[in-house]
């Protein structure tokens, strides 16, 4: 609702972390929610943990013109 009504993002990025379980879980809920109030998912991309390199997702993401990433992962790296 915050994101959406008070903040006007509309056009949201998505990134989730594959092998971990509460990314995985926690991103279709995310989005549902986001949807269900008006907003578009323009990227949705995934890595795994312990990956360094984010190139090819913030390349992606430069493109998608998002107002705003969600990462529904932890912060190892």
């Amino acid at each position: 609702d915050w994101m959406i009504n008070q903040k006007n993002w509309k056009n949201i990025a998505i990134i989730t972390s594959l092998n971990n379980g509460y990314s995985t879980a926690l991103t279709p809920v995310f989005k549902k929610a986001l949807e269900d109030k008006g907003g578009k998912i323009v990227l949705e991309e995934s890595i795994n943990d312990g990956e360094t390199d984010f190139t090819a997702q913030i390349t992606k993401l430069k493109q998608a013109k998002a107002d705003v990433l969600v990462f529904t992962g932890y912060y190892t790296e």
